[in-house]
């Protein structure tokens, strides 16, 4: 549970700074591989944008096993059921696996219903790029 409280987070923090996203090339591609309670995944994230506004946000990890792809898939789908069970808009997140990977997308409307807030403050692509690196993220 712990993994999907994280990435929940990672989620979380991205939508803090995408809600308001303007000015940006239509893709944004961010990279990095990830150690926690003994376990390396590489995380990708693709952020898709349309009209200078986020449209999607598409997050894969990919594990050294399938069994802990599993693990890791019913977590995620565990940690939506939840945000559900509080009334969060939750129709626009796909969960897949497959093999070693787990890829979790979200549409805009979902994205912005899962921020809960309201950024007005614009922010450049230069801007978004610093901030995930800052997280540790390869940003192409």
């Amino acid at each position: 549970m712990k993994k999907t409280l994280k990435i929940l987070a990672v989620v979380a923090f991205l939508l803090v700074i995408l809600v308001s996203l303007t000015g940006c090339g239509n893709k944004i591609v961010a990279t990095k591989e990830t150690t926690e309670d003994g376990v390396t995944y590489k995380e990708k994230i693709e952020i898709k944008l349309k009209d200078d506004k986020v449209d999607t946000i598409k997050m894969t990890m990919t594990y050294d096993d399938k069994d802990t792809a599993e693990k890791m898939k019913e977590e995620l789908e565990t940690g939506i059921s939840y945000l559900k069970m509080l009334g969060m808009e939750t129709s626009g997140i796909e969960i897949e696996g497959k093999g070693k990977k787990v890829t979790m997308q979200l549409d805009a409307k979902t994205f912005s219903a899962m921020g809960g807030v309201e950024v007005s403050e614009e922010v450049s692509k230069d801007d978004l790029k610093k901030s995930l690196e800052d997280e540790g993220y390869k940003v192409k």
